[in-house]
């Protein structure tokens, strides 16, 4: 789904899939906080693929633990929904543009 090998990915900062505006804000910083301190952090968001494109990407951030319950790193799970939200986008302009029609009737 995003695009990298493997090999490419391990090493690398989770944060390579965040857009720039997320990365300012520090969103990558937050999610990975928020699993750490509740177990697992849901999000919607736009992300980035290895060649640039954005998709929209419903995911959870959870703890992977070895066998002594030691916290060893993090493992995301996510769902391209890009064309859920450009249907839902497009509904919303079209209930509005309807409404904009039936204040100027």
């Amino acid at each position: 789904m995003l695009g990298w090998s493997e090999a490419e990915a391990i090493g690398r900062p989770a944060d390579m899939v965040f857009t720039a505006e997320d990365r300012a804000r520090g969103a990558p910083a937050a999610e990975i906080e928020a699993a750490r301190t509740r177990g697992r952090a849901a999000d919607e968001r736009w992300h980035l693929r290895k060649d640039g494109h954005l998709f929209f990407a419903s995911g959870v951030l959870s703890q992977v633990r070895d066998e002594n319950s030691q916290l060893v790193g993090f493992a995301k799970v996510m769902r391209d929904i890009t064309l859920t939200k450009q249907q839902q986008e497009q509904l919303r302009r079209s209930v509005s543009e309807k409404d904009t029609l039936v204040r100027e009737i």
